[in-house]
C-alpha cells in the first residue's frame, strides 16, 4: 500500500500524468535562511553565512522526500551588493533532482531598513529512474531506462529589512522548463515546470531583557494547487535559544528549535506531524540545520542575528 501511495504522489509531481503539484523543496526552517526561497536575501546577514541542511520528510514511507541543501552567501567589501550560491538535490522516490543558483542582490538604504533586489540563475539536473517504479499491474507503456534532462533555472525577488522586521517576495524560478514524454516519438510534453511565488513577512518583538517573540508568516503559490501558509512563531531566550512552531495550512504542525554557539556556530532542529490522510501512513519529518557565521572581523559577529 505505501509503495502505491508514493507512485501516485510520485506521478502527480514529475508530470506523467496532467496534474500539477508543488514541484521546489519544502523547507521548515526556511525562516533561518532565506536565501532559500529568495535571492535578495543574500547578504543581509551583513558576514559570510554557511548553512548546510538535511529534510527527511514522512517516514515510513518508501521512496518518501529527501532533500539536502548547502548554501553560502555574503555582502561585498562595501556592503552595497550581495553574493550567494545554493546547491540542492531533492529526491522522491524515483525522481532525482540537483540544482545550483548563483545569486547577486543589490541593496541600498531605503527609510527604516534595507532594500534588496535580487537576481539568481543555474542549471537543474532532473533524472528519472523509470525501471525503478512500482505499478499495481505491469504497464507496457511506462519507460523501461533513465531519462535525464538538464534545464536551465532564473529566478528574481526583493527583500527589505531592518533591525526587527522583514518583508519579502520572490520568484525562485520563473523559466516554464518542458518535461518530454518519454515514448513519445514526436517529443510531445509531458507537463512543464510552474511558477512558485513566495511571500514572507516577519517581526521582532521584545518582550524583556533576555526574551523576544519573533512572529513570522510565509505564503507559497503555484498555478492549479491551493494557496498555502506558514503561520510562524518562535520565542528567543537569552539570545541564544530559539523555540518555536508553526502550522502549515492543510498539511502540517511544525515544532522547531535553533542554538547558537559562541555567536557563530547555529543548529537547528525540526519536526514536521503530518495533518492529513498521509500520517496513517507515516511518523513525521525531521529537518536538521548546521550553520556558521564568518565576519570580516570579530567586531562584525553579533547576537542576536532575528532573521
Amino acid at each position: 500500500m505505501k509503495k502505491k501511495l508514493l507512485f501516485f504522489i510520485a506521478l502527480c509531481i514529475v508530470g506523467i500524468s496532467p496534474a500539477w503539484a508543488q514541484q521546489d523543496p519544502q523547507y521548515s526552517m526556511y525562516m533561518f535562511n532565506g536565501l532559500l526561497v529568495n535571492p535578495a536575501y543574500a547578504g543581509s546577514r551583513e558576514l559570510v553565512s554557511v548553512t548546510a541542511l538535511g529534510r527527511y520528510q514522512w517516514v515510513g514511507i518508501d521512496g518518501s522526500p529527501k532533500t539536502a541543501t548547502f548554501s553560502i552567501h555574503g555582502p561585498s567589501r562595501n556592503e552595497k551588493s550581495g553574493f550567494g550560491l545554493n546547491v540542492y538535490n531533492d529526491r522522491l522516490g524515483f525522481t532525482n533532482q540537483t540544482a545550483a543558483n548563483a545569486m547577486y542582490a543589490y541593496r541600498l538604504e531605503l527609510g527604516p531598513g534595507i532594500l534588496s533586489l535580487g537576481l539568481q540563475g543555474g542549471a537543474l539536473l532532473h533524472n528519472n529512474r523509470w525501471q525503478d517504479a512500482v505499478t499495481i499491474n505491469p504497464d507496457a507503456g511506462a519507460p523501461a531506462t533513465s531519462t535525464t534532462a538538464i534545464l536551465p533555472m532564473a529566478g528574481t525577488g526583493a527583500y527589505y529589512y531592518g533591525e526587527r522586521f522583514y518583508l519579502g517576495a520572490a520568484i525562485p524560478n520563473f523559466i516554464p522548463n518542458k518535461y518530454k514524454n518519454p515514448n513519445s516519438v514526436n517529443g510531445s510534453v509531458a507537463s512543464r515546470q510552474k511558477m512558485h511565488l513566495f511571500a514572507t513577512a516577519g517581526v521582532v518583538i521584545p518582550l524583556g531583557e533576555d526574551l523576544d517573540l519573533k512572529p513570522s508568516v510565509m505564503m507559497k503559490y503555484t498555478q492549479n494547487a491551493p494557496i498555502e501558509f506558514d503561520f510562524n512563531a518562535a520565542m528567543l531566550f537569552k539570545k541564544v535559544l530559539w523555540v518555536g512552531a508553526s502550522y502549515r495550512t492543510g498539511d502540517a504542525l511544525v515544532f522547531m528549535s535553533e542554538y547558537v554557539f559562541k555567536n557563530q556556530f547555529r543548529l537547528g532542529y525540526a519536526y514536521d506531524l503530518t495533518l492529513t490522510p498521509l500520517r496513517t501512513y507515516n511518523s513525521g519529518s525531521h529537518e536538521i540545520m548546521l550553520g556558521l557565521d564568518l565576519g570580516w572581523n570579530k567586531s562584525r559577529i553579533k547576537t542576536p542575528r532575528y532573521f
